[in-house]
């Protein structure tokens, strides 16, 4: 299904987006955030930056219109990288990504619950590093391990497929670290309603770009929908 038919279903039924939702961006740096060491389902271990992923939008179509500036987001697949040259990347609900493997929708809803509680923690310049860090880590505990018939108790980042072994170079995560994780997972089950959409590219790191009410709820509506009609096809 493309772009402008999603774009198409969204306009008919919710009267939000008109046209093709695209946004045009590429990564300028990082923000606040740590290095850290991770496994997943056995492999060996990887080091990566997790935290603050600073984009700049140059252009966009339908909502992504409204969103040209630089922006703090947060990754969804760790196996990709981000992109240091302008793409084009599609704007989808959460739940369809990352591209790779799509979360679902009951992964999608515990990245609302985090997101509506800690939004302005997460995204304003100049917060901890610690914090940071730990919330990109829960994205990714989420994305990979969050068991919604289990609820909150199915996230532990010492077992399940995804594992975080050290963080920022030590040898153990800080008190502090553990505690804004739990903090952050605590969250889940709030029930918010969408106000995360995931903007998508084959070959770049898909990103979680959080945006006020209506637009994301109009744009996981569409998406809700795109996925019944693959699950029917």
């Amino acid at each position: 299904m493309s772009k402008i038919t999603i774009a198409s279903m969204v306009a008919a039924s919710i009267g939000v987006v008109a046209s093709a939702d695209v946004v045009t961006m590429k990564f300028v740096g990082t923000g606040a955030g740590q290095n850290v060491k991770w496994r997943y389902n056995g492999g060996s271990e990887q080091s990566t930056f997790a935290g603050q992923l600073r984009h700049s939008i140059t252009s966009g179509t339908g909502v992504g219109a409204d969103w040209v500036g630089e922006h703090n987001l947060y990754c969804t697949d760790i196996f990709q990288y981000v992109t240091t040259s302008f793409k084009t990347f599609d704007i989808v609900s959460a739940d369809l990504a990352p591209t790779s493997s799509p979360m679902g929708a009951a992964r999608a809803q515990a990245l609302y619950d985090v997101f509506s509680v800690f939004t302005d923690s997460a995204l304003i310049t100049g917060i901890g590093n610690e914090f940071a860090a730990a919330f990109q880590i829960a994205v990714w505990e989420i994305v990979t391990d969050f068991d919604g018939g289990i609820g909150r108790s199915s996230l532990n980042v010492d077992s399940g497929k995804f594992k975080v072994t050290r963080v920022n170079g030590s040898s153990s995560r800080t008190s502090t670290f553990n505690a804004h994780l739990n903090d952050i997972f605590d969250a889940i089950g709030a029930n918010a309603k969408p106000n995360v959409v995931a903007l998508t590219n084959g070959g770049a790191q898909d990103q979680l770009f959080y945006v006020p009410a209506p637009g994301p709820i109009a744009l996981a509506g569409a998406g809700m929908l795109m996925l019944a009609r693959r699950r029917r096809a």
